[in-house]
């Protein structure tokens, strides 16, 4: 099964002018937060859907615990592994969100996090007891660097 990226709805459905306002508001109402998208994959969305996708993310949080944070929203077990895209690149989790915010965010104002589930990279749900193989060549040149 092939990956599908996740279909980037609210930049579709909100004019970047209402968003750039939108973004503006939230830094300017909280001056130690982030206004944040997050965006799952249509496969994690199906089985684990995220009802609520627009986060306020305080600046010291690192992004392993806002992933914490998603997968409580989205009722992941904890053998669900899942990986976060920021501008189609993987950070690391140690990472603080402020941080990736001053060099990834989009120029509305928001930061856009992709969600994909393991499957992304090859897994075989039929096959129980089926390691992960890494097919695209990008991903696997982006893991093997971290």
């Amino acid at each position: 099964m092939a990956a599908h990226l996740p279909k980037d709805n609210y930049r579709k459905i909100v004019p970047f002018e209402e968003r750039k306002i939108k973004a503006s508001l939230i830094l300017k109402q909280h001056s130690d937060r982030i206004p944040v998208v997050v965006e799952c994959s249509d496969q994690l969305q199906n089985q684990h859907p995220l009802k609520k996708n627009k986060f306020i993310v305080p600046f010291e949080l690192t992004l392993a615990q806002f992933m914490f944070i998603i997968r409580k929203h989205m009722k992941l077990e904890p053998t669900h592994a899942v990986f976060v895209f920021i501008n189609n690149k993987l950070h690391p989790t140690t990472t603080m969100m402020g941080e990736l915010y001053a060099n990834e965010k989009d120029p509305d104002g928001f930061m856009y996090l992709c969600v994909f589930q393991e499957s992304t990279f090859g897994q075989n749900h039929n096959a129980k007891h089926l390691k992960p193989s890494l097919h695209n060549a990008s991903v696997t040149d982006t893991l093997s660097g971290l």
